[in-house]
């Protein structure tokens, strides 16, 4: 957003602060108030001991004491995260725009 506050010209740069003041008052605290409830529904004590413990825009300098850790692991990000499909999909993209347009010289 910061960079589209900077891009614009003319009147866009006065009605993008209006966008912000509605993201940051209107949307996030909507936002906020449905993902603690989620967050609570799914891990109960242990988010509010971890919501407790960290901020919820800033984050903390030092980690969350009582995390529970475990190895990064291939086999798990390729289950359970979906990145790997927009990863394919913007190579595939590349791959057509640089193939489609040709490169004047």
């Amino acid at each position: 957003m910061i960079g589209l506050w900077l891009m614009a010209w003319g009147y866009s740069l006065l009605l993008l602060p209006v966008g912000f003041l509605v993201f940051f008052f209107d949307y996030m605290p909507r936002k906020h108030r449905k993902e603690i409830a989620r967050l609570e529904s799914l891990f109960g004590e242990d988010y509010r001991r971890c919501a407790a413990y960290a901020h919820s825009l800033l984050p903390q300098l030092r980690p969350y004491p009582n995390a529970h850790t475990r190895r990064w692991s291939f086999s798990l990000f390729w289950n359970e995260n979906h990145e790997q499909c927009l990863l394919l999909a913007v190579v595939l993209a590349a791959l057509l725009i640089s193939y489609q347009i040709p490169i004047p010289r």
